[in-house]
Formats: C-alpha cells, sequence, structure tokens
C-alpha cells in the first residue's frame, strides 16, 4: 500500500514537472520569436543611424555650406557650359561638365571656371586642391565639345589634407 501510495505521489509529481516543462518551453518559443523580432529591429536601427550618420557627415561635421557652394559653382558657369554632375565622396568634390563653342574656345571657358572656383575665397576654403582632372575634346557636327572633371579634395577637420 505505502509502495502504491509512493507511486502516485510521484507520478504527480512527474506529471506536474512536464506540464512546467511544457509552459516553459512555449515561453522559450515566445521569447526566440521576441528575440528574432528585436534583432531584426536593431539591424535597421543600425542602418538608419548609419544613413543618419552618413548625413550628417555631409551636412554638420563638415560644416559646409554647400548651397552656397552649388551658388559660386553656377554663379562662376561661363556661357557655353554646362554641369552633368555634381558628387561628393569622403576625400573629394566632384564637378563633371561639357562645354561647347562655335569658336573653339570650349576648353578656355573650362580652365576660366576652374580658374574662378580657385579664386573664389568662399569656394576654396574648404578644399585643398581644386584642380582640372580629365578634359577631352571631341567634333559634334563640326562643333567643339569638350567634356571635363574638376576634382576638389576636401579638407579634413583638422585642416589637414587628405594627401595627393
Amino acid at each position: 500500500m505505502l509502495l502504491v501510495c509512493a507511486h502516485v505521489i510521484l507520478q504527480g509529481v512527474i506529471l506536474s514537472k512536464q506540464v512546467k516543462f511544457k509552459n516553459i518551453k512555449h515561453q522559450q518559443e515566445i521569447l526566440v520569436n521576441q528575440k528574432t523580432a528585436v534583432d531584426r529591429i536593431m539591424k535597421e536601427l543600425k542602418q538608419r543611424r548609419e544613413r543618419v550618420k552618413s548625413v550628417e557627415s555631409v551636412t554638420i561635421a563638415d560644416r559646409i555650406l554647400w548651397a552656397q557652394k552649388l551658388n559660386l559653382i553656377s554663379d562662376n558657369l561661363p556661357p557655353g557650359v554646362w554641369l552633368t554632375r555634381v558628387a561628393r565622396n569622403d576625400k573629394d568634390f566632384v564637378i563633371q561638365g561639357t562645354a561647347v563653342s562655335q569658336s573653339s574656345d570650349e576648353m578656355i571657358s573650362v580652365h576660366n571656371f576652374q580658374s574662378n572656383l580657385n579664386s573664389s575665397e568662399d569656394f576654396a576654403k574648404d578644399f585643398d586642391h581644386i584642380e582640372l582632372d580629365v578634359i577631352k575634346s571631341r567634333d559634334i557636327q563640326n562643333v567643339k565639345v569638350s567634356d571635363f572633371t574638376i576634382m576638389a579634395e576636401l579638407k579634413t577637420r583638422d585642416g589637414q589634407g587628405h594627401g595627393k
């Protein structure tokens, strides 16, 4: 009789432990699902922070007034010269464009444009070098066209250039 009572009590303990185990297993599955969701949100947050950091590096950290720079580019753009691309990477500001002329002075216009940017204190103050990187001439229906690239090396925050 004593053995039967002990057996019934032990079966009850085993059954209660199984119920607790199933409860814990269910809670673990819920936590795993929640952890997966939190990991996904953390990944998205990290990506958004990187985007914000990228935007801040262009706008806040460098303290370069890009709208002013673009206005100065526009103001110094000679007739017959137009821009095809203006871009910035970590160390350079790139201006690409095309110049056209009936009187074969399109290269002079490009050089004057680059020279005007160099001599503009407001434009040049944030750059170590502003150089005409590439200029290629071609003819389109007896009209001289020159494609050009101007590279402006950004100064670092401590005033040192990136070294060219």
